[in-house]
């Protein structure tokens, strides 16, 4: 005796076919994507073949800053780059270039000394490659202060604020090797703390954050050596890097508490980003393909990682949430492929621990000193 129930699903699937394709009918939408949550203790699945590894700094308790180096390999353990031993010091804010001979790492290395008048810190640029930390290379010696170094795009610069030549600081450049040293532009600034680089992906221009309160942002034009646009804030602080849009079309910044868009090549203002959410918005970065934004959503249940897109009518998707005592820090960063972004969070009892998820919002590894990382701080870089 032959069952009639195949006949029957035959008819349901007609019927569905018929029903789809007269726009009747419309598929249950797919389950938006799983919230990670940070701050659990959930392990993440391991990770297979990923050829980048990331850089950061790292104060460990009664200890100097670091450099440390992390594998996103399931077995990579994080190593120190910079020690005791490499240099009696602190060494911070990463930025790494990746030439056919390696990868180079700028960074500021910091001493402390007594000049007579008391304890002070002499902070010099320094360069190392990760496949021979011990051969440290200083490129910058004064008794200045010099910080915040960044790469061009190209490679070809190193931009960095200093006040070498006067008491108060301005923009600096100079060659891979240290040589060719020249102010740029004299940025007139007391303290060096709120002052934000970020370099355009022609390698021409570099935006900046450049008064004491944080209320201007300009525009330099490195091959002019002088300032090319300038905003200043109505709305309140600029409150992060600026970041380029992969075409150099647009930045985007903090403004107080929301995202703004800065159109370059005109003279329209800046304009808010539409995003139809609660809470502050902070530590914009553009993807580095395409028109994503990662940014951070802090609310009251606390801070979520998201991503809006704005050819899809600023659609946001949240790829990691915390609990209400964990908080997210530093600015994320992409990977140079726009397949990974990283970023710090830091838990009540006061340790850090670095998360690298996808853009879908797969917890790809944690990186953590296992309670003995007081605290990530700074840039994370990665080294492709």
């Amino acid at each position: 005796m032959h069952s009639k129930q195949p006949y029957f699903l035959k008819f349901v699937s007609i019927i569905y076919i018929l029903l789809l394709f007269s726009g009747c009918y419309q598929p249950a939408p797919k389950k938006a994507n799983s919230i990670g949550l940070i701050g659990s203790d959930e392990k993440p699945p391991i990770s297979h073949n990923y050829a980048q590894k990331i850089i950061f700094t790292v104060a460990k308790q009664d200890d100097y800053l670091n450099l440390y180096l992390a594998g996103l390999n399931h077995q990579d353990e994080a190593k120190s780059l910079t020690n005791e031993e490499l240099y009696q010091g602190d060494a911070s804010t990463p930025s790494v270039f990746k030439r056919a001979t390696g990868h180079e790492i700028i960074f500021v290395a910091s001493r402390k000394h007594n000049d007579g008048n008391g304890e002070s810190y002499d902070s010099e640029i320094c360069l190392l490659q990760p496949q021979a930390p011990e051969k440290l290379i200083q490129l910058t010696q004064n008794e200045a202060t010099d910080v915040n170094p960044l790469w061009a795009p190209n490679g070809q610069w190193i931009a960095y604020i200093s006040n070498e030549e006067k008491e108060n600081y301005a923009l600096w450049l100079m060659k891979p090797d240290g040589t060719e040293k020249r102010l740029l532009v004299d940025l007139d600034l007391v303290e060096h703390n709120n002052c934000y680089l970020s370099w355009s992906p022609n390698s021409q221009q570099i935006a900046l954050v450049s008064d004491d309160a944080g209320q201007v942002l300009q525009i330099v034009d490195i091959n002019q050596g002088r300032i090319i646009k300038k905003y200043q804030s109505a709305e309140g602080q600029f409150a992060s890097t600026p970041s380029w849009s992969p075409d150099g079309s647009q930045i985007a910044i903090q403004m107080k508490t929301d995202l703004y868009l800065l159109p370059i090549n005109t003279d329209a203002p800046p304009a808010k980003l539409a995003l139809n959410r609660e809470g502050t918005f902070s530590n914009p970065v553009w993807a580095p393909r395409g028109k994503k934004i990662a940014f951070i959503n802090s609310q009251a249940s606390g801070d979520h990682i998201c991503l809006v897109d704005l050819d899809f009518q600023n659609e946001i998707k949240t790829l990691a949430s915390s609990k209400p005592d964990f908080y997210a820090h530093t600015i994320p960063a992409w990977s140079a492929d726009g397949q990974l972004l990283a970023f710090m969070e830091n838990d009540p009892s006061g340790f850090s621990k670095i998360w690298v998820l996808n853009p879908e919002g797969k917890v790809i590894k944690t990186i953590t000193g296992k309670d003995q990382w007081v605290e990530i701080s700074g840039r994370i870089c990665f080294v492709e």
